[in-house]
């Protein structure tokens, strides 16, 4: 099972949740693997949570009894499941109230935190950076990596995200004043000198959360929206966009490109504007 999670190139929290569906079903014959399957449909779970039980179900079909692919497809109940929850980004109010809980954070979690919504990066690959994936393209920086599914992704620093992650490196030692001699190694460590885990992020936007009742469910994907609604809003194209979150599908990218409660409010803004100016 490991061997055909790793193949995927699937992210270590991923294959987790691949494991523990696997380690759930009944795997004795084909059509317990459908009835399985059948009864977690019917508790109406989310698409979201579905699809890996599907995806799962599938390959025990496959791989464990031998099925062929068509087989298997005609075997398996098409999903039915309630929409996920939509996750916003945040709004301009709770960025800015965000951004002076962090400055109030002690690193690595502060620059880590700063970073998510300026890069768009998932946890797991801002927490396993290394100098390395630091690279120089003319007078700007790029991160450039194996993302999700082991795909490579560049990442593009804004000149905020350079400078935040600069003056990390410089305090840190990782690199001289002038931006030479950057030192090889992992970039965000802990205390103890250990690379720093999503659940050590996680346990700081937590806190954040309940600290500041204004970023109740604050969490790091709800960052990498807020990424993906200030650079759409700035004007970026669909696919472009897509490039930068590392996105294999643009469908993936479109869910993330709800609107906020800036955007209906500045939509309502226009309206009254526009209404007033055919009234006079």
């Amino acid at each position: 099972m490991d061997k055909y999670l790793k193949q995927r190139g699937l992210m270590p929290s991923t294959r987790g949740v691949y494991r523990r569906v696997y380690e759930n079903m009944d795997t004795s014959t084909p059509q317990s693997v459908v009835d399985w399957l059948k009864g977690e449909i019917a508790k109406r779970q989310p698409i979201g949570t579905l699809l890996p039980k599907r995806a799962m179900a599938k390959h025990v079909l496959l791989s464990v009894h031998g099925l062929e692919d068509e087989q298997a497809d005609q075997m398996l109940p098409k999903l039915k499941g309630r929409a996920g929850k939509q996750r916003q980004g945040l709004t301009n109010d709770q960025y800015d109230e965000y951004t002076d809980a962090c400055s109030q954070l002690r690193d690595p979690a502060k620059t880590i935190l700063k970073l998510l919504p300026l890069t768009g990066m998932r946890i797991a690959e801002i927490c396993s950076l290394k100098s390395e994936n630091l690279k120089q393209v003319g007078k700007r920086w790029v991160l450039q990596f194996r993302g999700k599914g082991d795909k490579e992704r560049i990442v593009p620093l804004s000149l905020n995200a350079w400078r935040i992650l600069k003056r990390y490196l410089i305090t840190n030692g990782y690199m001289y004043e002038d931006g030479s001699g950057l030192m090889s190694g992992t970039i965000f460590e802990t205390q103890l000198g250990t690379p720093v885990k999503p659940h050590y992020v996680r346990k700081y936007t937590r806190k954040i959360a309940s600290e500041r009742p204004i970023l109740k469910g604050l969490s790091p994907h709800v960052l990498r929206h807020t990424f993906a609604t200030r650079v759409n809003r700035s004007g970026v194209d669909l696919k472009t966009l897509q490039a930068l979150l590392g996105h294999s599908q643009i469908t993936t990218t479109s869910r993330y490109l709800h609107p906020t409660a800036d955007d209906l409010m500045d939509a309502i803004d226009l309206f009254d504007k526009d209404d007033d100016d055919t009234t006079k």
